[in-house]
């Protein structure tokens, strides 16, 4: 009783594996992400991941959008198409080993092979584990079929992608591999069989990031570089113990030698490799090093003698400077003795000038210390006190002699001398601060003089103070016109002039010079009291 109880389970458990089996190679029809979910426990509706472990067939033009999930294609999973086209759109695919899409076109119009389009945001995985491979199938009985992936990610080929096509017609299978993201990777097989009478396949790699791949089935040639491994080649290329490699990618010629069916990928340790470059670029280093160490030499040489030669000539540039300078001062002092000859014969023209210039110099130059004034300035009065009258060489000694008062035209000959004696003085550049002096020494702050009628601060002060000392001088000596005041009554006529003839910040420079130094202040010789034939006029004393 107990076997034969035993028996019937075991009987009722084979019949329910076997319906299992059944359930599930069972071929159900879908056409959207939704119906797939309302029949696979492996993928259930929502957002997260889907995994198909049932067989669908999905209808000629249907369109799979998974939207954003990860989808994955077990192992017990297939999708079909009958006949013709089917899109799959998903955030990333993967098809697992043994895990299968197949888009044959067995009963497709004459126009249209079997066709898989996929749309990934993310990478597209084809695995393999030992010989199981996930496999993506197109082809189509009438016309090559058509795979094309667009994914945003890398793509990994390590199971099977097959376009070949079944029969001898003209058009052969076409692969179209479009990765945006960093890399294309072949590890599996990937095939696109010639096509017949006049036939071909097509296979076409675009890694957006990563060109290797695509050029080598593009250009038909092999291409070599040392990369690190990426995340999709871990699996393989980790087990060389390195952490990056030295990849050759050599094409899969056709049979005519005329297309590439696809590509070798082939690993090494890049460490010999990298020995040898490495080697390379200390010889480079060293020569590198070598030349700069020459050209540093020819430059250190270079300076050293450009140095000494600048050295040379800066001895001999200083030497001949200062024979320059020598002769510059031989020069000026020429100068000045020709100026001094030409303003001797003005003191010498009678004896009542005789000393003028030289006793209007210094009493200026006490004016201007007590007012403070920098040293070049000094120098300039120094030279404008000396000369102020060196004009008078061009008015007859008549004229300057006369005892008695001037006409009109005599005196317009006067009024001439400090314009005239500017002209001559600007002739000598140690003299050109000299010429404003000279020429505006007869100029009043009232505006009454000559020769351009200036007033106030428009007359240059160094030109009031030579002015004011000329004035002075004139007044304390004897004239032939008329005798000389006493050092009182020559004070009182400067104070009655301050504001009218004389500056006022001038005059009370003079009177304290004066205070300070009187002797400089007194003629040389007492002046003969007789009266003067006509009444003193300040601005004719000079």
């Amino acid at each position: 009783m107990r076997r034969l109880r035993a028996t019937s389970l075991a009987l009722l458990g084979l019949l329910a594996a076997s319906a299992g089996l059944a359930r599930n190679a069972l071929a159900l029809t879908a056409c959207t992400a939704a119906q797939i979910s309302s029949q696979d426990p492996g993928c259930p509706s929502g957002t997260g991941p889907c995994t198909v472990t049932r067989d669908f067939t999905v209808t000629d033009g249907c369109i799979l959008d998974f939207g954003t999930r990860a989808v994955t294609i077990g192992a017990t999973g297939k999708l079909r198409t009958a006949p013709g086209a089917v899109t799959i759109r998903a955030g990333s695919l993967t098809i697992a080993p043994r895990g299968f899409i197949d888009a044959r076109g067995l009963a497709a119009p004459v126009d249209r092979g079997g066709l898989v389009t996929i749309q990934t945001t993310g990478a597209v995985d084809i695995q393999k584990a030992g010989s199981d491979a996930g496999r993506i199938n197109v082809s189509g009985d009438l016309s090559g079929g058509t795979l094309k992936i667009v994914a945003g990610g890398s793509v990994t080929i390590a199971g099977e992608v097959n376009a070949d096509k079944l029969s001898t017609a003209a058009a052969g299978g076409s692969i179209v591999v479009d990765a945006v993201g960093d890399i294309v990777t072949v590890l599996g097989s990937v095939v696109s069989a010639q096509g017949g009478t006049g036939g071909s396949g097509s296979i076409d790699f675009m890694s957006r990031g990563r060109v290797d791949l695509g050029e080598t089935i593009d250009k038909r040639r092999a291409h070599a570089s040392i990369s690190k491994l990426g995340g999709a080649e871990n699996a393989v290329e980790h087990g060389l113990g390195v952490n990056h490699v030295f990849e050759v990618y050599a094409p899969i010629m056709s049979t005519d030698g005329r297309h590439a069916l696809g590509a070798y990928e082939i690993y090494a340790n890049p460490k010999h490799t990298e020995t040898f470059i490495a080697s390379g670029k200390r010889v480079i280093w060293i020569v590198v090093i070598g030349v700069f160490a020459a050209l540093y030499a020819a430059l250190a040489l270079l300076v050293r003698k450009a140095s000494a030669t600048i050295k040379r000539q800066a001895t001999t540039l200083r030497a001949r400077s200062r024979e320059l300078m020598d002769s510059y001062r031989r020069l000026e002092g020429g100068s000045l003795e020709a100026i001094e000859s030409l303003n001797a014969p003005v003191d010498a023209k009678g004896p009542y000038t005789a000393g003028h210039s030289a006793r209007v110099q210094g009493i200026a130059l006490a004016i201007a210390e007590e007012l403070g004034l920098p040293r070049d300035r000094l120098d300039a009065i120094r030279f404008g006190g000396l000369f102020h009258d060196i004009g008078k060489i061009a008015v007859p000694d008549s004229i300057l002699t006369k005892p008695a008062r001037l006409d009109e035209d005599e005196y317009e000959a006067i009024k001439r001398h400090p314009a005239d004696g500017a002209d001559i003085v600007s002739h000598f550049s140690r003299l050109h601060d000299a010429v404003p002096i000279i020429r505006h020494h007869h100029e009043r702050w009232d505006g009454g003089g000559y020769p351009d009628r200036l007033s106030d601060n428009a007359i240059p002060q160094e030109a009031c103070i030579v002015g004011l000392a000329d004035a002075w001088d004139a007044m304390t000596t004897d004239r032939p016109y008329r005798l000389a005041l006493s050092v009182d009554d020559a004070a009182t006529e400067v104070r009655r002039c301050r504001g009218t003839q004389f500056s006022p910040s001038v005059v009370d420079a003079f009177f304290a010079a004066f205070r300070r130094k009187p002797s400089l202040f007194e003629p040389d010789a007492p002046p003969k009291r007789e009266e003067p034939d006509e009444p003193y006029q300040v601005a004719a004393t000079a």
